[in-house]
């Protein structure tokens, strides 16, 4: 079976120990679409350039990140680690935001113009991490605006919702300043608020 191919699924409730530790990664959770956000208008604005990579990508959002902490105080040593923590077995994250001691944090993952399969079974790992270690995880994308991704990269038909409870997504085109194209920008959201467990049909 496919990575692309869910089982049927159980919904198992959060102990009050894992919505313990949920609540403790809300703080980390909520910086990441807004430090993707401002990427974007200085994308925009022409402050950066299109990244070259996803390495390169992943510094600008670093960056963010680091600036959001600073200014709001957060304990430090900051709590953000580039390749460092492990997301699934041999798989480390891009980058990971918020560290607790049971190794919860919360996952981003980056896409630099992929193939269309390549960006969509990204997105499936990403969702079975969180759903596996019940935290919280972010895929933010880059994309060339004339492959169309919006079109046919089909979020809902991998049951991810637009705006819902344990999952959102934004599509956003842009142009950024002294470059003739146009890009797709795209952040998929998940935060594991039941745990799911896979089950034979």
């Amino acid at each position: 079976m496919s990575c692309l191919e869910r089982k049927p699924e159980v919904q198992i409730k959060l102990s009050r120990e894992e919505r313990k530790i949920l609540a403790s990664l809300r703080k980390y959770y909520r910086i990441v679409p807004e430090a993707w956000n401002k990427y974007l208008a200085k994308l925009k604005g022409g402050e950066y350039h299109i990244p070259f990579n996803e390495h390169e990508m992943r510094c600008f959002i670093f960056s963010e990140c680091l600036d959001l902490m600073r200014k709001r105080g957060y304990d430090k040593p900051y709590e953000i680690f580039v390749e460092d923590k492990e997301l699934l077995e041999g798989k480390r994250a891009d980058l990971a935001v918020g560290w607790l001691e049971d190794a919860r944090f919360v996952a981003v993952e980056f896409k630099r113009f992929p193939k269309i399969e390549e960006a969509r079974e990204d997105i499936v790992k990403l969702r079975q991490a969180v759903e596996s270690k019940a935290t919280c995880g972010f895929f933010l994308m880059l994309a060339d605006a004339q492959y169309r991704y919006h079109e046919n990269l089909d979020l809902k038909a991998l049951g991810i919702e637009e705006d819902g409870q344990y999952s959102w997504f934004n599509w956003e085109t842009i142009k950024p300043k002294r470059y003739d194209v146009l890009l797709e920008a795209l952040i998929v959201a998940f935060f594991a608020t039941e745990k799911v467990r896979r089950v034979s049909s």
